[in-house]
């Protein structure tokens, strides 16, 4: 791998791993809305932790991370015959043409429902 200060380059890889941390001093405590830390040490300890963990193990607690979240509702809208076994990608371009030409008064709640509970899994 080739970092230039312009960006990064990755040849003759099979597979390339990024690992990614952001940490800030902010915090939802009245009046200073900070706290006394330094972000960036606490970045480089998020890294070494993960770095430290294989790929699996990684996305395996991540999904789990998700999953707590997002399993905790769900919604079932119906959806309209003629759109409901359409692809994802054709469905989401008759859903934004039928609202851009404002035709479609009954929308496609079907297809809300199915954004809503994507999956990043």
């Amino acid at each position: 791998m080739l970092a230039d200060g312009t960006g990064l380059q990755v040849r003759d890889a099979a597979v390339v791993e990024f690992l990614l941390a952001a940490h800030t001093d902010y915090v939802m405590e009245w009046p200073t809305f900070r706290r006394d830390v330094d972000p960036v040490a606490e970045s480089r300890q998020t890294l070494q932790k993960a770095n430290a963990k294989s790929f699996q193990a990684l996305k395996q607690a991540h999904i789990a991370d998700h999953r707590e979240l997002f399993d905790r509702v769900t919604l079932a809208l119906p959806a309209p015959a003629e759109r409901a076994n359409l692809p994802t990608d054709e469905r989401l371009i008759a859903y934004n043409e039928a609202l851009r030409d404002g035709e479609d008064q009954g929308g496609d709640p079907g297809f809300e429902a199915l954004v809503f509970r994507w999956d990043a899994t």
